[in-house]
């Protein structure tokens, strides 16, 4: 999958998180299977976050279906197919303790 360029948004929502002292932190990008071949049962892993922020989940467009939860726990959900050529909205969000710089990595 390659990330489509000038497709990423990132955006701080000032209420509370549910888990975290701060607000919300929430991006959105849109995915594009390169691959010549389907891409099955996609799932993130957050290989850094910073701070003691936590993952509130991960979702995937166009249904916006969960596919994981807080702190990376993987959600049962129906099959997730990325077929050969097509796009993928995949919005991510983070519980923040505080509103201070932090690091984040995402594997797909």
């Amino acid at each position: 999958m390659q990330l489509r360029e000038g497709n990423l948004t990132a955006k701080f929502d000032p209420t509370p998180s549910p888990s975290g002292n701060a607000e919300t932190f929430r991006t959105k990008a849109r995915f594009h299977n390169v691959s010549g071949f389907d891409i099955c049962n996609v799932f993130f892993q957050v290989v850094e976050l910073s701070e003691g922020h936590k993952l509130e989940g991960v979702w995937i467009g166009p249904t916006e279906q969960p596919l994981q939860g807080f702190d990376q726990m993987i959600i049962g959900h129906h099959p997730v197919v990325c077929g050969t050529n097509s796009e993928a909205d995949v919005s991510l969000t983070i519980d923040m303790v505080s509103r201070n710089f932090f690091n984040s990595f995402v594997n797909m």
